[in-house]
């Protein structure tokens, strides 16, 4: 399973400093395959008959090998099902790699319901203990609600494309503006994803959303050498700008 997968990154930048990449997400992609999208009939497989354990511990060790002699932050993909079947394994990988840990975030994937929220709360105060930082992933589409963010106080709140979708058809990102508001109390962060034209800055940047995601910055790519950020944030300051 770790040679099926290959891991790409994509920049999450800050709006209001192009300069400056808040972290990078790791994204699973096929090995051989990667601009290709057979990973999502793969990952949507592994949810359906439930082995994406398998995938996410197979990507979580990759990442951390991959990524333990650089000093960026990187946001790890897990399912909930993966925490609830597979926690012992998930914190055996992260002590292997405690020095890593404090610029690791670990995303909640939205795919499949939260079971059991007594263990991801507790999963959340583990890696708290570690000195990574949690999310939520596609808030907007799927099993989250704005109770279950209220309860878990993810330190990123990421956002489905969907509401992105309407923000530009409507020209207003009230939407956004509310989830700002939502994890105001614990300092949550709101990270929009699929930012992928400039057109959609100004929406964002007028709803007080300063952290973006999506092809308008960078292109998810292998690791090589060092994650190419200045390609991300060369992106960002043509596009600002631009406006």
């Amino acid at each position: 399973m770790l040679q099926l997968l290959q891991p790409v990154y994509q920049p999450v930048v800050d709006l209001e400093d192009s300069s400056h990449v808040l972290h990078y997400e790791a994204l699973a992609r096929i090995s051989g395959q990667l601009d290709g999208d057979a990973h999502v009939g793969l990952i949507r497989l592994a949810e359906e008959a439930r082995f994406i354990d398998h995938l996410d511990l197979a990507m979580v060790e990759r990442v951390l090998q991959e990524t333990a002699f650089h000093d960026f932050g990187v946001a790890i993909n897990v399912s909930p099902w993966t925490v609830e079947h597979a926690f012992h394994s998930v914190v055996v990988l992260l002590d292997q790699h405690r020095l890593v840990a404090p610029r690791l975030v670990w995303e909640l994937t939205e795919s499949l319901p939260p079971k059991d929220l007594r263990l991801i709360s507790r999963f959340r105060e583990v890696i708290f203990d570690y000195g990574c930082r949690f999310a939520l992933d596609d808030f907007g589409r799927g099993w989250f609600t704005e109770s279950l963010v209220r309860q878990l106080k993810p330190d990123y709140l990421k956002t489905d494309g969907c509401l992105v979708q309407r923000a530009m058809t409507q020209q207003c990102g009230a939407e956004f503006t509310r989830l700002l508001e939502l994890v105001q109390p614990w300092q949550g962060r709101v990270i929009v994803e699929h930012v992928d034209d400039v057109a959609m800055l100004p929406v964002l940047r007028d709803a007080g959303i300063r952290f973006g995601q999506g092809y308008l910055f960078g292109t998810p790519a292998p690791l090589v050498g060092e994650v190419e950020g200045n390609r991300a944030s060369d992106l960002a300051s043509q596009a600002l700008v631009m406006l």
